[in-house]
């Protein structure tokens, strides 16, 4: 069957500070997983980073920022 073929979707946040947080920083996309011999995984990954800007001054959608290119990641090795 297809049972070692599979589906993702993402949505990452994050980022690091000292005194004040400006910035975050994310990625969101999807992307499909195909598992070899119980361990291996080969994976394939698409989407966007975007930031939120000025977080200082509260959390507004006006000050997110998407890139317009799409990124696109490939891996083969374990699963975690």
């Amino acid at each position: 069957g297809f049972s070692a073929i599979r589906g993702a979707l993402f949505f990452d946040l994050g980022n690091a500070w000292d005194d004040r947080l400006t910035e975050i920083l994310g990625s969101t996309g999807f992307g499909a997983r195909l598992r070899f011999g119980g361990f291996l995984v080969l994976r394939y990954d698409v989407g966007r980073r975007f930031s939120l800007q000025n977080i200082d001054r509260g959390l507004n959608l006006d000050h997110l920022k998407v890139e317009p290119e799409w990124f696109h990641r490939f891996f083969f090795g374990w699963d975690f």
